[in-house]
């Protein structure tokens, strides 16, 4: 099998070597730079998975294309950076603060239902405060603590979830215990937890995450094993059936 870090680095060799047609050789040499002793056989055997996700296209005798995949970059738009400033002008200075949406994940979870909801992460200590204002301001968001080592990236100064960051969050918020915040509705969180996972799934396979960033990260937030059992689904063939990517993650039979 490859290693689990390289089936997750596909956008990394996009940029890297780019997306028109790449010879095997230097595919080999790009995984080379990393894994001095690795054979040409595994690095097919990698590339045969990768074309299994379509991520990868081969376009003739060992010659391949890397053009199944896309960076996922959240986009800052006029309305998050009216949220953001509210946000801003109650932090400290220099306080670290996230902001994302559900939105970012539903593109992922086809059919299954993940509710949309704003999700504004700050300080512990800043938590009342931060919500207080934007309540008074009319935003409907969530509040909750940031969690050190958050992989985030700013777009047109808005701190924005990197995609690593972006699976986890949205596991503890709907998936973890089958939790579900307050307003989603009774009856409704199995649906939203088995969508998340489903939506985990489907962007390891489609679009990339990084491997050991998305389990430090779920590490600092308890739920590295979950999430590694979800990336284990991805890296073997992923799954269309929501229950079964949600039973991985908790650890039960498939």
């Amino acid at each position: 099998m490859p290693t689990r870090k390289d089936l997750y680095g596909i956008a990394e060799m996009r940029r890297r070597l780019g997306k028109g047609e790449i010879p095997l050789d230097r595919i080999v040499a790009y995984y080379r730079e990393k894994e001095p002793e690795i054979s040409r056989t595994t690095v097919r055997w990698r590339l045969t998975v990768m074309r299994g996700s379509r991520v990868v296209t081969s376009v003739a005798r060992g010659a391949y294309r890397l053009e199944g995949g896309r960076d996922f970059r959240p986009r800052s738009t006029p309305a998050l950076r009216a949220v953001d400033a509210i946000v801003v002008g109650v932090l400290a200075s220099g306080d670290r603060h996230c902001l994302w949406s559900t939105s970012w994940i539903r593109r992922f979870a086809g059919r299954q239902s993940i509710p949309l909801l704003l999700v504004v992460q700050v300080p512990r200590e800043s938590v009342p405060d931060v919500a207080t204002a934007l309540r008074s301001a009319g935003i409907d968001a969530l509040v909750e603590a940031v969690v050190g080592g958050s992989p985030i990236r700013r777009t047109g100064a808005v701190p924005l979830p990197k995609l690593e960051k972006l699976v986890v969050d949205a596991y503890c918020l709907f998936a973890r215990d089958e939790g579900a915040p307050a307003g989603v509705g009774k009856g409704r969180e199995r649906a939203a937890a088995e969508g998340v996972a489903e939506a985990v799934v489907v962007a390891a396979r489609t679009v990339g995450v990084n491997r050991s960033t998305t389990l430090r990260y779920a590490r600092n937030r308890g739920v590295r094993e979950e999430m590694e059992r979800l990336l284990d689904a991805a890296e073997r063939k992923g799954t269309r059936e929501p229950g079964a990517a949600l039973r991985r993650a908790e650890g039960g039979s498939t």
